[in-house]
C-alpha cells in the first residue's frame, strides 16, 4: 500500500472519534505533505521522507507529519493492511523556546487611543484580546450569551479556525483544543464600558462583526490587525501578540503565573513559566535591586 492511501484509512477510521476541525487539518496535512511530495514515498524509506521534511519546513511541522505517520502506520499493522509493524525513528532536535513578541508600552497606548477615540468598533476585539488574552478565534467565537455583565464575567467555551479545502476555506467553530482552555474570564471595569459600547451597536449574535455585520474569518481580522498597524506606523505584529502583551502586562505588574495561567487557559503554569521567562526574568531583576536598596537602607 502506498502512505497516502494508509493515512487517508487511518483519518477515515477515526473520523467521527476526533473533531471536524482536526479531521480536516489532518486532511491538509496528507494532501500538502505526502501526496503533495514531489516522488513516491516507500514504507522503507520514511526516515528519508522525514528528512526532506525537516530540511524544508518548521520543527513543529515536521513532528506533526511524523506524528501522523507513525499513527497511520500503526493503524495499518493491527489492521492488516501492512504485515510489519513500521515506525519512523528519525530523531528531531527539540525547538528552542522562541522569546514571544509583546507590544511596547507605547506601541499598546497608540493602539488602544486610535482605537477608542475614533470608536472603531470593527477593531474593538483587537482591544478585547489586550484586555483578557483571548486567542483570535476565541474573539471571533465570542457570543453575547457568553457574556455575563450582571456578573462581569466571560464564559469561554468556543474557538473558530480557518482551514483549507479542496481550494476553499472553511470556518469551523468548535470548542477549544484543551479542557483548560474552557474557562471564565473577569471582566475589568475598563472591559465592561467597551462591552457596554458595543452591545448598544450590536444586532447579532457575535460579539466581534464584521462592517456588513456577518461573522469574521480569523485570516480577515488577522490581516485587518496588520494593515491597522502598519497605517499607526507600529513593527509588524501577529494577532496573538495581543495575548502575549496580555499576559506581560500582568507579569511586569506582579500578578503571579498561576493566575495568568489559568487566565490565559494554560494546562499547566510550567507552559505559561516557560513561554514567558524572558519576561519573568526581567521582574526577578526588578526585585533583585529593590531587596537590595531595601539592604542598603538598613545598614545605614
Amino acid at each position: 500500500m502506498k502512505l497516502k492511501d494508509i493515512v487517508m484509512q487511518y483519518l477515515e477510521n477515526i473520523k467521527y472519534s476526533i473533531k471536524q476541525k482536526t479531521y480536516l487539518f489532518y486532511l491538509q496535512m496528507n494532501d500538502i505533505y505526502i501526496v503533495g511530495f514531489n516522488k513516491e514515498i516507500s514504507l522503507c524509506n520514511l526516515n528519508e521522507f522525514l528528512v526532506s521534511i525537516k530540511e524544508k519546513y518548521s520543527y513543529s511541522t515536521t513532528k506533526l507529519v511524523k506524528n501522523l505517520i507513525n499513527r497511520s502506520l500503526n493503524f495499518a499493522f493491527e489492521n492488516g493492511l501492512i504485515e510489519e509493524k513500521i515506525t519512523i525513528t528519525l530523531h528531531l532536535k527539540s525547538q528552542q523556546i522562541r522569546k514571544v513578541q509583546a507590544l511596547e508600552k507605547q506601541e499598546q497606548v497608540n493602539l488602544e487611543n486610535y482605537i477608542l477615540e475614533n470608536n472603531k468598533i470593527y477593531y474593538f476585539g483587537i482591544l478585547l484580546s489586550l484586555y483578557t488574552g483571548l486567542r483570535l478565534g476565541e474573539v471571533l467565537a465570542l457570543k453575547w450569551q457568553n457574556v455575563d455583565i450582571k456578573n462581569k464575567l466571560i464564559y469561554i467555551d468556543k474557538s473558530v479556525g480557518s482551514i483549507s479545502q479542496n481550494h476553499k476555506t472553511l470556518t469551523i467553530e468548535s470548542s477549544p483544543k484543551t479542557q483548560s482552555s474552557i474557562r471564565e474570564i473577569p471582566i475589568s471595569k475598563k472591559l465592561l464600558d467597551l462591552l457596554k459600547v458595543l452591545r448598544q451597536h450590536s444586532s447579532n449574535d457575535y460579539v466581534i462583526v464584521s462592517h456588513n455585520n456577518k461573522q469574521i474569518k480569523p485570516r480577515a481580522y488577522q490581516k485587518s490587525f496588520e494593515n491597522l498597524l502598519k497605517k499607526l506606523h507600529i513593527k509588524h505584529y501577529g494577532f496573538h501578540s495581543l495575548r502575549h502583551t496580555f499576559a506581560t502586562r500582568l507579569l511586569e505588574n506582579g500578578i503571579d503565573i498561576k493566575t495568568i495561567s489559568e487566565l490565559l487557559g494554560h494546562s499547566s503554569p510550567t507552559i505559561t513559566l516557560n513561554r514567558y521567562v524572558h519576561t519573568n526574568l526581567q521582574n526577578k531583576r526588578k526585585a533583585m535591586e529593590i531587596l537590595t536598596k531595601k539592604s542598603a537602607k538598613l545598614a545605614d
